[in-house]
C-alpha cells in the first residue's frame, strides 16, 4: 500500500502470496504508481469537474460500485503503471518462460478491470479537460496492450479471481494442473 500521509513510501505485502520477480514487478509498479499519482494529482480540482469524493455510482448506475471518482481514477493510473512495467519486462525478455505465462495472466486480470473503469469514465461530467487528457493517455495505453497481448490472455477466465490477483487461484480457475505448463505464450512480440 501507499498513502499520501507517507509520501514517497511504498509498502509491499507478500503475506499469503507466492512472490517471485513477476509478483514484485507488479506490486512495485502498483505501489509506486500510488506514490506518483498522489504527487501528480495533488490539486484534484484541476482534474475533476465534480468533488473528488463523489460516488462513481452516481454516473454508472451500478449499485455495487463503492468507489469515489478519485479512487477509480487512481485505479486507471495504477493499471497503466502496472501494465507498462509488465509489458516492458516481457519485451525485454527478462522473465523465464513460466514467469512470462504468469505475467500474461496478470496482464489479462488488470486489462479486465482497466476496461471497466475506462467505460465508467466516458461520462463527460466527471473530468475537466486536463483530467480527460489523462483519460485519453490511459485509453491509449490500454489499446496498445490489448492489441499486442490479447491473443495471449483473452481466453482465460477471471470471474472468481479475488480483488487482488492470485496466480494459484488463476491456475485453479483455468484448470491448469501445473502453474505454467499449459499456458501458451502467444507470439506477441
Amino acid at each position: 500500500m501507499a498513502a499520501g500521509s507517507y509520501q514517497g513510501t511504498a509498502f509491499i505485502n507478500t503475506e499469503g502470496q507466492l512472490h517471485d520477480e513477476v509478483f514484485f514487478v507488479e506490486d512495485l509498479a502498483h505501489q509506486c504508481g500510488h506514490v506518483m499519482f498522489y504527487l501528480i494529482i495533488w490539486q484534484t480540482d484541476l482534474f475533476f469537474a465534480v468533488p473528488k469524493d463523489t460516488p462513481l455510482r452516481d454516473f454508472t448506475n451500478d449499485v455495487f460500485e463503492n468507489r469515489d471518482v478519485y479512487g477509480a481514477f487512481h485505479g486507471l493510473f495504477t493499471y497503466t503503471s502496472i501494465l507498462h512495467c509488465l509489458t516492458t519486462c516481457l519485451t525485454a525478455n527478462v522473465f523465464t518462460k513460466p514467469q512470462q505465462a504468469e505475467a500474461l495472466a496478470r496482464i489479462g486480470f488488470f486489462m479486465r478491470k482497466f476496461e471497466t473503469d475506462l467505460e465508467n469514465f466516458r461520462n463527460p461530467q466527471i473530468l475537466t479537460a486536463e483530467g480527460y487528457r489523462f483519460y485519453e493517455a490511459f485509453r491509449g495505453g490500454f489499446d496498445l496492450v490489448r492489441n499486442k497481448y490479447e491473443p495471449s490472455y483473452g481466453h482465460f477466465r477471471y470471474q472468481t479471481q479475488p480483488y487482488i490477483f492470485n496466480y494459484s487461484h488463476f491456475c485453479t480457475e483455468n484448470q491448469l494442473s501445473n502453474h505454467h505448463e499449459t499456458i501458451t505464450y502467444a507470439d506477441a512480440f
